[in-house]
């Protein structure tokens, strides 16, 4: 099985672009001394893949998708290494799953959860929470985990790689992103 370009791509970006993690201590001091976070609100826009691995086709075979994402990240920073956050993911694309021993058609999945964020290291960070997925046939409770490392650019931007995990009743996703966000 082919992983679709963008996903190949965000891999790349991570190996070649990323720094040690001395070296990613030393710059988060000088930019935390210019007052490069001093905001406590964030907003990010994701792009990315949703990985749907039970995915099934009209003939009940399974067959894995991958469905283009677009999200929307809204973020409040109480300390310094701790974040709390909405997200909106809109899965663009439709496919079938076996969900209670029958075959559930799920079409254009909007996916939010309220999460809590922890950075590790200066760079690198985690976060967890519930949501929701809706969908027009069933809406299903997730919880989702995931992993982010950050790229501090000028006045407040960041650029981010990001990996998530949704658990659900019958059926998990991965989704694998890029996304920009602005502290204000």
């Amino acid at each position: 099985m082919k992983l679709p370009s963008i996903i190949i791509q965000i891999v790349f970006l991570i190996l070649c672009i990323a720094p040690n993690y001395s070296q990613a201590q030393e710059e988060d001091n000088v930019e935390n001394e210019a007052g490069e976070e001093e905001g406590k609100f964030g907003l990010g826009l994701v792009l990315g893949y949703t990985y749907i691995p039970e995915a099934r086709t009209e003939e009940g075979m399974t067959e894995a998708e991958y469905l283009p994402t677009i999200g929307l990240d809204f973020y409040y920073f109480p300390a310094e290494r701790w974040k709390l956050g909405l997200v909106v993911d809109l899965e663009l694309n439709s496919y079938e799953v076996d969900f209670d021993g029958e075959r559930l058609p799920r079409e254009n999945a909007l996916v939010t959860g309220l999460v809590a964020g922890y950075k590790i290291f200066p760079r690198f960070g985690v976060s967890i929470g519930p949501g929701i997925e809706f969908e027009r046939n069933k809406n299903l409770f997730i919880l989702r985990v995931g992993i982010e490392y950050l790229f501090y650019l000028e006045n407040g931007w960041e650029l981010f790689p990001a990996l998530n995990y949704d658990f659900k009743q019958d059926f998990d996703t991965y989704s694998l992103g890029i996304g920009i966000s602005k502290r204000f």
